[in-house]
């Protein structure tokens, strides 16, 4: 998800309820208001790929996998 992207539309200032990974850290307390694309509820943890192994061999051999 992109910086700002919209997700979801709310109409009439109603109550929504945002689900976050457990690992998020919580940018806003209840009561808070909050302005749709600007406002920060979370962080959330930046996850690596895991890098995948390379083996060197001979051409035949790259071509089989």
């Amino acid at each position: 998800m992109a910086c700002g992207e919209r997700v979801g539309l709310i109409k009439f200032g109603s109550r929504v309820d945002v689900l976050f990974e457990r690992d998020a850290a919580i940018q806003v307390k209840p009561g808070d208001r909050v302005k749709g694309g600007a406002s920060v509820l979370a962080l959330l943890p930046v996850k690596r790929p895991v890098a995948q192994p390379v083996h060197a061999g001979t051409a035949g051999e790259r071509e089989a996998y």
